[in-house]
């Protein structure tokens, strides 16, 4: 994969709303921008630990057995396509946390996140630790400005600046975008079936 598809399908990933991104949102709207930038570090520190071990793990065979990988991919293909459906249909609003959202919480929840084995296994390149460094600290790049735009829309609904930007609005053009990224991971393995 490109460098700059790496960036645009990752930064699409971490743009979703998601299980960590509500919380984010939820850490800005109860304590500010200010108040949850430490939380960045929980979501960064989630993220890693899962991929990094399942990078390395999975390398080699994906490496012995190119097929696989095509598989993985048309698997997390039909993974997002089905996360798409499931946020278009959705009419949910979020509410207001009742508690502090805190960094064990953040972090858990982001390494119970579905999207991490899908960024190891399926959009970082595969190779030595030396050849994925550079895309692992892009990658931590596009999350710490993902978690800081997350936390900045949480802030801007509590100080109502957001009221233009309704949650079901914000579902449905996550749910557009999920369903491209779907076509686009899906392309490479209908690809090698024809």
């Amino acid at each position: 994969m490109h460098f700059f598809h790496f960036v645009g399908a990752v930064l699409l990933l971490l743009l979703t709303p998601g299980p960590t991104n509500t919380l984010m949102m939820l850490a800005g709207y109860s304590s500010g921008w200010r108040g949850s930038a430490g939380l960045i570090a929980a979501e960064l520190g989630g993220y890693l630990a899962i991929i990094i071990p399942t990078g390395m793990v999975a390398a080699p065979v994906f490496l012995a057995y190119p097929q696989a990988s095509l598989w993985m991919k048309g698997l997390a293909a039909a993974w997002v396509l089905f996360l798409s459906w499931r946020l278009w249909r959705s009419s949910h609003s979020a509410k207001a946390p009742e508690e502090t959202i805190g960094a064990r919480t953040i972090f858990m929840t982001t390494l119970l996140n579905p999207k991490a084995p899908i960024i190891a296994l399926v959009l970082l390149p595969q190779g030595s630790a030396h050849e994925v460094l550079p895309w692992l600290l892009g990658f931590s790049l596009l999350v710490v400005l993902a978690a800081n735009l997350w936390l900045a829309v949480g802030s801007l609904v509590a100080n109502g600046s957001g009221k233009l930007i309704t949650p079901p609005a914000m579902r449905k053009c996550a749910a557009a975008g999920l369903l491209g990224f779907a076509v686009l991971l899906a392309g490479p393995s209908v690809h090698a079936m024809g």
